[in-house]
């Protein structure tokens, strides 16, 4: 898996994951362009934190456009059965890459700053969320420690609202009905 090339060593790590009995490339496509407006759980929350800051929040805007266009994520890794996506984050002010590559990515361990990952793939009929964080140092990764106990459980919610929705997605293009 891309991820575990791209983050094969973790300090916080969150996993989600949903049945999808479609083909592969049906569920990537959805994954792909779920808008704001199938998700209105994660719309809500994003909205209630950053505010109308991000361009493409409108309902019919692709989450993924705004969190790579608007956000300071990335798409590091694409693959017919994955997507990988992330961020390089400092608590102090230096500056962190704003637009790494891959490479680039995996290589960076400057102190003072943390690096988020989250990916989708689907293998065996399901499709998987995750999400991983590694810090540069050990004082960013106790005040991350502490930050990820508070949003470890919305974050949850959001990814199940997600995984739901692309579902939903997937078996609408499909003529099919979701089974909650």
């Amino acid at each position: 898996m891309e991820i575990d090339s791209l983050m094969p060593q973790w300090h916080y790590r969150e996993q989600q994951r949903i049945a999808i009995n479609q083909p592969t490339s049906e569920v990537m496509n959805a994954v792909r362009n779920l808008t704001w407006g199938e998700v209105p759980l994660f719309r809500l929350l994003v909205l209630n934190r950053f505010g109308p800051k991000f361009k493409k929040l409108e309902s019919g805007g692709r989450i993924l456009d705004t969190l790579t266009e608007d956000a300071p994520f990335r798409i590091l890794a694409q693959t017919p059965d994955e997507l990988v996506f992330g961020v390089i984050l400092s608590r102090t002010r230096r500056p962190a890459p704003l637009n790494p590559t891959a490479t680039e990515f995996q290589q960076f361990a400057q102190a003072g700053t943390w690096k988020e990952l989250a990916t989708f793939y689907y293998v065996e009929g399901q499709l998987v969320t995750e999400s991983r964080v590694i810090a540069n140092d050990t004082v960013n990764k106790r005040l991350f420690g502490m930050y990820w106990k508070m949003i470890v459980f919305p974050s949850g919610l959001i990814r199940i609202a997600w995984l739901k929705a692309i579902r939903k997605h997937c078996l609408s293009a499909a003529g099919s009905q979701p089974i909650n």
